[in-house]
């Protein structure tokens, strides 16, 4: 009935996964060791942390292509503002505040332009890559840079109570991000704009601004 498909189609992947996870167990059973699992945590945790704010822009019904171009600015700004072997800069978490501005303005910029110059998202969000990966590319200058700040290296290489860092600050992002959908009014108009933006605009929502902030916040988890 039109129940079981519903509840097919909502728990279908989950299965799926599940299924595969018993069939890798059964084939290696060193699949369900700690020391994978926290591996696999690991590694997941930047791809979370990206799929949340994406979420948001295709919640919207918009396209984000900008991720590496932002994500490539936030790691050379980073890398060159705490303690590294290039550059005399120790801000410490100053430095890290900086790399989360920085593509959180990007991200700002990428909704002022899409909205209000009307530009399609997908081309908007495609030459801010280019600019983010030029720009980017441009500082680097083709020379390694090796981060040295304890605390930031710490982030992604030590471990809390045996569980990674990165995946401790993934779930923070996450439950924020699920927060943000499912309680803020922010949230509840993205769904309304994604569900039908004329919709949207007849009910009184202020369709450019809540399209700004998608933009900027998705900005902010690249």
């Amino acid at each position: 009935n039109l129940r079981s498909s519903v509840t097919l189609i909502r728990y279908g992947p989950l299965l799926a996964l599940i299924t595969l996870g018993i069939a890798i167990t059964i084939l290696n059973p060193r699949f369900l060791s700690l020391h994978n699992f926290t591996a696999i945590a690991k590694q997941a945790s930047i791809l979370l942390i990206l799929a949340m704010g994406s979420t948001f822009i295709i919640m919207m019904g918009c396209v984000d292509l900008s991720i590496e171009g932002l994500m490539a600015m936030s790691s050379v700004i980073v890398s060159f503002l705490v303690l590294n072997n290039r550059t005399e800069l120790n801000l410490g978490i100053v430095g890290v505040l900086a790399a989360v501005a920085t593509p959180t303005f990007m991200g700002f910029l990428n909704g002022v332009i899409h909205t209000k110059v009307r530009i399609p998202s997908f081309m908007v969000t495609l030459g801010m890559w280019s600019i983010g990966t030029g720009l980017a590319t441009w500082l680097y200058g083709g020379y390694a840079i090796r981060i040295l700040d304890p605390m930031v290296s710490g982030l992604a290489k030590e471990k809390t109570a045996g569980i990674p860092n990165l995946a401790l600050v993934a779930v923070v992002v996450f439950l924020g991000a699920l927060f943000i959908e499912k309680f803020t009014r922010l949230g509840r108009y993205i769904y309304a704009i994604g569900g039908g933006e004329d919709l949207a605009k007849l009910s009184g929502i202020p369709i450019d601004w809540y399209k700004i902030l998608a933009f900027t916040l998705a900005g902010c988890f690249y």
